[in-house]
This record gives structure tokens, sequence and C-alpha cells, in this order.
């Protein structure tokens, strides 16, 4: 008959796996514990944060319909700015062709005066 020296050994080593087992179950209990409350505070948050990124969405998309129409006032500044610049190049040119037209006037006026004096008519004072 054999012997049972191993299945008394393992009978023992059995036990001795069960009292570690319910020792470490009782003392991570309160670990246990903590982390769902942890896990527990962690939804809390990520729920919370699920809102402000809702809300971010919201902002981003209004904010993308500012940009949008900040790109139309840009585009329609940039025709205006090319279109006053024309209007400014004609007014100088129009400054320049005045500034002209008056020397070549107060020529003339000078001529005329001159020649009615020699005539001895009068002098308009309209020209003068």
């Amino acid at each position: 008959m054999p012997i049972l020296f191993f299945s008394t050994e393992e009978f023992n080593i059995k036990n001795m796996a069960d009292d570690i087992k319910k020792q470490s179950d009782s003392s991570l209990k309160p670990v246990n514990k903590r982390l769902n409350r942890v896990e527990g505070g962690l939804d809390d948050v990520k729920n919370r944060l699920d809102g402000v990124e809702n809300r971010l969405t919201g902002v981003e998309g209004r904010l993308n319909n500012v940009e949008r129409k900040l790109d139309g006032v840009h585009d329609k500044l940039d025709k205006n700015t090319a279109i006053l610049i024309g209007i400014e190049s004609r007014l100088n040119g129009f400054a320049d062709a005045w500034k002209i037209n008056r020397q070549r006037l107060g020529r003339l006026q000078k001529r005329v005066i001159k020649i009615e004096k020699h005539l001895g008519l009068s002098t308009m004072r309209d020209f003068v």
C-alpha cells in the first residue's frame, strides 16, 4: 500500500493557500472600497467634462460662424480698399489738373487786364 505522504502535504499547502487568500481578501477590502469611491468620483468628473466638451463644441461652432463672417468682411474691405485707392488716384489727378488750370487762368487774367488797360476798357470784377 502506498504512503499518502504527498496527499497530506498537498492538503496542508491547500489550507495555507486558502488562509492566505482569506487574509489578502480581508486586507484588500478597504483598498477596494477606496478604489470604488475613486472610480465613482472619476465617473462624476468624466460626466462633468463631457458637459464642458459639449458646451465647447457649441462655442466652437459659433466661433466658426463668426470667422466665416469676418472672412467675408475682410474680402469686402479688400475690394473697397482697392476702389478707394482708385478714387484717391483720380482725385489726385484732378487736383493736379486744377493747379495747372489755376496757373493758366492767372496768366490769362494778367493778359486780359493788360489788354483792357491798353484799350481803355473797364476791368470786369468777375476775373479779379
